[in-house]
């Protein structure tokens, strides 16, 4: 039923979505558009940017405390 539900809401909100309004990408704390910037103009989040590691350079996961690569302490 969770899954329905789910389904069920993930539906109705992209039929709520107007695909011709032009945006850029958008803040998901404040929702304002963000033109690409590493941190929002609106509430200064930083966006999307994976970590990556100093000595393989691959991305390290949000609140690692080694590399899942190399073994390097962040």
């Amino acid at each position: 039923m969770v899954t329905d539900r789910a389904y069920q809401v993930g539906q109705q909100s992209g039929a709520e979505f107007d695909v011709r309004t032009p945006t850029q990408l958008v803040c998901p704390q404040c929702r304002a558009e963000t033109h690409g910037t590493p941190f929002c103009p609106g509430c200064g989040f930083r966006l999307a940017q994976p970590v990556q590691c100093g000595q393989c350079h691959k991305d390290v996961p949000e609140g690692a405390a080694f590399c899942p690569s190399c073994g390097t302490r962040r």
